[in-house]
């Protein structure tokens, strides 16, 4: 290498130190302004600042390495102003997102991943509330911290240096050691091809397991007429936990939801009910279909061909009901419309075609939704109405309508606020529909819960705690089967099909993996599962409960009747060989509720080559 190219590397490698420095000084700042080190306990806080910017500094180091090797490229050998442009490019997007990342741990808990930043893009126009919801100053100072550094790197790096060094090693190579080294330990996302999956699961749906009917499926085929045919409402609570409901916590004086209190003292109570993904999509292909929705980010049950389940919508159609949908969500988000087309429903009204007052970035006034239902419920027509509403108001932002949309990060009494109102929609709700369908049975059930940072997170769409996975679920209106009281065991959304058919009498064969409620027993174990795919999903047996976290963690394990806030993990005190076993088990429902939906694909496909 000639003098002058000598020259040109150092002054690259120099370039970099800056731009990498000031990137560290930046993450540095910007972390202790957002979580200050207590000053009782400055030495630790600032330790665990700087171990908290491990990973980060690793990223960078690779940043670096990679940013080096580039420059050795022939086209940027000769172009030191166009390497130095992406150098800050490159630095510019790498701050951003690491300042995004820390945003996002800050109000969620949880890190944002290249799947969430698809995901956000993908329905950028019906989530663009979000970010006006979270957009404060803080952040804006933030990012403006970001480019003042990028361009002071700049600047620096424009300057002659007094001396040049004259070690020529290879600090591409020590920048990759040392991101290595830096990295190496830390937990890596293991995915499963589906390939591979595929192969193993090629015996055929449902082969992977022969435990307990979770994940087996045969779609229901009515051998008789409904023998007790009736009008069937099913209410369905947006990020409404369990506990925020007052029947579930021995119905105090000072309740926020009366309505549906008395909802529950005058029908049923099921005590132990459990979602099966924490997010309203897949959440409602387990309510309304009777089995789980595919475990992965995408809503491809929404898709054309992408929902093989029998839904509750279209079996009550075979059966003679006339079938209606609506929510005061915006229909467009997720594609709403495509997945109620797909379960069977014959007419939906989402937000845009209700009127109401409009409450955060995808919700409305709950009370919107009774114009529709009493339409629907007066319709000359003498075929039973299967009616599903979905509310929205519990969802983030909690906004309630007609108050001011909430400041700063939303509050257990901000989210208390908006049950409030919910309950007292639902309560409305029902009353005028019970006399327009005297004889009907209202269903009412959650979707999924909402962490308020018991357990270091916010939200609902990764979370594998009581909180995030138990709802309340209200039967009403069924005492001749169903007799006034509590239903005790463990129960589960995809029960809800099961028990709909029994309840109205149709006889059917088929294999599905709820249990009807009307059987005095329940599950063994329920199963509930977050939302990004191989996240974290949980398994309940009895009172015992395990957290698995696919190897991005370690299990955890808890004692729900001595410790029912899980904050003891017990993992330490069980032999290996138990959390192992749990693990396996956990893994092979998982596989078994996948195969159905790669069966289906194998299906199609097979039906595709055959055309062709």
């Amino acid at each position: 290498m000639d003098l002058q190219g000598m020259a040109e590397q150092v002054s690259r490698r120099r370039t970099a130190a800056i731009f990498g420095l000031l990137a560290v000084a930046v993450l540095l700042v910007f972390r202790i302004r957002e979580a200050p080190p207590s000053s009782a306990n400055f030495d630790k806080g600032l330790i665990a600042v700087v171990a908290g910017l491990l990973p980060a500094v690793g990223m960078l180091l690779a940043l670096e390495a990679g940013l080096l090797l580039v420059a050795s490229t022939p086209v940027f050998r000769r172009r030191s102003e166009g390497w130095t442009a992406l150098t800050a490019f490159a630095h510019l997007v790498f701050l951003v997102f690491a300042v995004m990342d820390h945003r996002y741990f800050l109000a969620t808990g949880s890190r944002l991943n290249a799947e969430l930043v698809i995901y956000t893009l993908r329905y950028a126009s019906s989530m663009g509330g979000i970010l006006e919801e979270g957009f404060d100053l803080q952040f804006l100072g933030a990012i403006a911290l970001v480019l003042v550094s990028v361009l002071g790197g700049w600047a620096l790096s424009r300057r002659e240096p007094r001396r040049r060094p004259g070690s020529m090693a290879s600090a591409e190579v020590l920048l990759l050691a040392l991101a290595a080294l830096i990295l190496l330990d830390r937990p890596a996302r293991v995915e499963v091809p589906e390939s591979l999956l595929d192969h193993m699961l090629a015996g055929g749906e449902g082969a992977a397991s022969d435990i307990q009917a979770f994940g087996p499926y045969e779609r229901p085929v009515f051998s008789s007429e409904a023998r007790r045919p009736r009008d069937i409402v099913l209410i369905i609570l947006e990020s409404f936990r369990a506990d925020a409901m007052g029947a579930y916590r021995g119905n105090p004086e000072q309740s926020d939801t009366p309505a549906m209190d008395r909802l529950a003292r005058e029908g049923v109570l099921v005590e132990n009910a459990y979602s099966t993904v924490v997010h309203t999509s897949k959440a409602l292909v387990g309510i309304l279909c009777g089995g789980f929705p595919r475990l992965n980010l995408e809503i491809d049950e929404a898709e054309e061909g992408g929902l093989p389940l029998a839904c509750l919508p279209r079996l009550l159609g075979e059966l003679g009901y006339r079938t209606r949908y609506a929510q005061t969500a915006d229909g467009a988000f997720e594609n709403r419309v495509g997945l109620v087309r797909n379960m069977g429903f014959e007419e939906w009204r989402m937000r845009e075609d209700l009127e109401g007052e409009v409450a955060g970035y995808l919700g409305m006034d709950e009370r919107a939704l009774l114009a529709p239902a009493l339409e629907w419920a007066s319709e000359d027509d003498e075929r039973p109405l299967f009616l599903t509403l979905l509310t929205s108001v519990t969802h983030h932002p909690y906004q309630v309508p007609g108050e001011p949309p909430v400041e700063g990060q939303a509050t257990w009494e901000d989210y208390r606020k908006a049950v409030r109102h919910v309950d007292a929609a639902v309560g409305e709700i029902v009353t005028a529909l019970k006399e327009e369908l005297p004889d009907a049975l209202f269903i009412i059930v959650g979707d999924h819960g909402e962490g308020f940072g018991e357990h270091g997170i916010w939200g609902h769409n990764l979370i594998a705690y009581e909180e995030g996975i138990r709802v309340p679920l209200i039967l009403y209106g069924a005492e001749d089967v169903l007799p006034r009281g509590t239903i005790g065991g463990l129960r589960h959304q995809v029960d809800l099909v099961p028990t709909v058919l029994d309840i109205i009498g149709a006889e059917w064969e088929g294999r599905l993996p709820g249990i009807s409620l009307v059987e005095p027993k329940g599950h063994q174990y329920v199963v509930s599962s977050c939302w990004l795919r191989r996240r974290c999903i949980a398994l309940r047996i009895g009172d015992l409960k395990f957290i698995d976290y696919y190897d991005l963690e370690k299990m955890e394990v808890y004692d729900l009747a001595a410790d029912p806030e899980e904050r003891e993990n017990l993992a330490s005190f069980y032999p290996r060989a138990v959390l192992r076993a749990a693990e396996a088990r956990l893994r092979r429902i998982q596989a078994d509720l996948e195969s159905i939906y790669l069966g289906s694909q194998r299906r199609t496909m097979t039906r595709l080559a055959d055309f062709d």
